[in-house]
């Protein structure tokens, strides 16, 4: 049974700023729960989002009755691939264009002890959204029925939308969910919002009472990366320090001093690197992670990759930096400067991420020797191969790793250009020698 909440249809404002292709997309979903018998909705931050003016594609579709049913219906329609998750009753439909869309059976959930994962069963829409973390993401928007398209709004969240507020629906939220606090931060400081009266005084109970201590590191290791990963990631740790939750990651960060210094200088490096070099991405999150932990002695800092989980990769440059960082001034930052075959030498195979903190965390002459790395010399090689060496009249052997290494180093200092320069330099260093 449809439960209309608002008379406000939005319509209008769909078409206006959603993709053709989405809106289609969502009357067809409309068309698969009529045709099923059921009543779907847009939910969450797809509606949120509309409602903000901002753009957002990633659209989820709550079904009162049997969301997997009306997926296969819809994916029938459309002609999308579905991934079924049975055991859950959601399903995710992916379209030719690459166009997703999440449907899920409506369902409420509880839990048995605080932090514990949740117990779902199906249920209403009321309930479905009841168990969301805040009032600005239970809002929906009927897809089907007598008056589609039209608000639901059981829990006041157009309200919070306009006073630019961020409010949990229940006293507990936070006990039942500690996670929730890093995301009460991100969307306070993403929308510029304020996290409400009661809300904050909540969220500072849970956290004197170390509720986020429970939250398994995957978990914690996903909301931080989602905070870092915000368009304005320090303001997503300024206020993870005053409300003190970064301790919950490391006792000793505090975001602030020469480690906020740090990542203030960061922004600037990152914003230099990443219009620049799309062919060497970063992951941006991680740049300021590695910021972040700098302060610490390494194996502090490789203590938290393992807190949070950080996937073998990362944790190993994590580890690597730890350790690269306590040589490299003796190598870049002296005097006379070092050349730039030394730079690359002492560079080579770091990972971009640790490259931009070193540059933020150096001297202007060093950030200089780095930048140059990053745009003139990174990726330099000879043009000689082993091939080369031996028409040359050289054995084959590890000393090929020497003269290749060698005739690289002249090409970075700029001493050579050509592969016919490469030639002539073997022959008066090594065959020359040899004879």
């Amino acid at each position: 049974m449809h439960v209309i909440t608002t008379k406000k249809n939005v319509k209008g404002l769909v078409v206006e700023r959603v993709p053709t292709e989405v809106l289609r997309l969502l009357e067809a979903a409309g068309r698969a729960a009529d045709a099923e018998g059921m009543a779907a909705y847009a939910v969450g931050g797809f509606v949120r989002d509309l409602l903000l003016r901002i753009e957002n594609t990633d659209v989820d579709v709550a079904v009162e009755g049997d969301g997997l049913k009306v997926a296969r219906r819809l994916a029938e329609m459309v002609g999308a691939r579905l991934r079924p998750h049975d055991q859950f009753g959601t399903a995710v439909l992916v379209l030719p264009d690459g166009l997703r869309l999440d449907v899920a059976t409506a369902r409420v959930e509880y839990y048995e002890y605080p932090a514990a994962p949740p117990v779902v069963e199906p249920s209403s829409l009321k309930d479905d959204l009841f168990r969301r973390d805040f009032t600005i993401n239970t809002l929906a928007i009927t897809l089907n029925g007598p008056e589609p398209f039209h608000l639901v709004d059981f829990f006041e969240g157009q309200r919070d939308l306009k006073e630019r507020t961020v409010r949990v629906l229940h006293d507990m939220s936070f006990v039942e969910d500690p996670a929730r606090v890093f995301r009460a931060i991100r969307f306070e400081q993403r929308f510029d919002f304020t996290i409400g009266r009661e809300t904050l005084a909540l969220l500072k109970s849970a956290v004197a009472q170390g509720c986020i201590g429970q939250i398994a590191p995957l978990r914690l290791g996903a909301e931080l990366r989602y905070m870092l990963a915000e368009r304005e990631p320090l303001k997503m740790v300024r206020r993870m320090a005053e409300l003190d939750v970064l301790r919950f990651v490391h006792p000793a960060l505090a975001g602030d001093g020469d480690g906020w210094r740090l990542l203030q200088h960061l922004k600037d490096v990152v914003a230099w690197y990443e219009p620049l070099y799309l062919d060497v991405p970063v992951e941006r999150w991680f740049c300021y992670l590695l910021a972040l932990v700098d302060p610490l002695p390494a194996e502090e800092a490789r203590a938290v990759g393992m807190r949070i989980a950080l996937p073998g990769r990362l944790q190993q440059v994590l580890e690597a930096f730890g350790q690269q960082r306590r040589g490299l001034p003796a190598v870049l930052d002296r005097r006379p400067p070092p050349r730039p075959s030394e730079v690359y030498r002492a560079l080579e195979g770091m990972a971009p991420e640790a490259l931009l903190v070193l540059m933020a965390r150096s001297s202007e002459d060093v950030r200089h020797l780095i930048s140059h790395y990053l745009t003139v010399t990174r990726g330099v090689e000879p043009a000689l191969g082993g091939e080369d060496l031996i028409a040359l009249g050289l054995e084959p052997g590890p000393r090929f790793t020497e003269i290749l290494e060698a005739v690289r180093d002249r090409r970075v200092d700029g001493e050579l250009t050509t592969k016919d320069q490469e030639i002539a330099f073997v022959r008066e260093t090594y065959l020359a020698r040899s004879r």
